[in-house]
């Protein structure tokens, strides 16, 4: 908690990054703020997750959510989001 802010704050390995992965493990990253990313890592994996979210709109795919069901999910947490 900063200034009575509640934040949310993910920290990823840079072999879990950099190893093949699928977009829908970072999810929670989609709508984030990245504090620090030296290399471009970090925003190269929010662009990869924005746009697995927006390939599988409405869709569905594979069984995984759809993007208007994440926005809904995400919806309830109300909560600025840093990297």
């Amino acid at each position: 908690m900063i200034s009575g802010v509640e934040l949310d704050v993910w920290v990823y390995p840079r072999v879990k990054i950099e190893a093949p992965h699928d977009a829908y493990e970072f999810l929670q990253i989609w709508d984030g703020i990245i504090i620090s990313d030296e290399t471009g890592l970090l925003s190269s994996l929010q662009t990869e997750v924005r746009e697995y979210i927006h390939s599988t709109a409405n869709k569905g795919a594979g069984g995984k959510p759809s993007e208007s069901q994440l926005v809904q999910e995400d919806a309830g947490a109300n909560r600025t989001r840093r990297l």
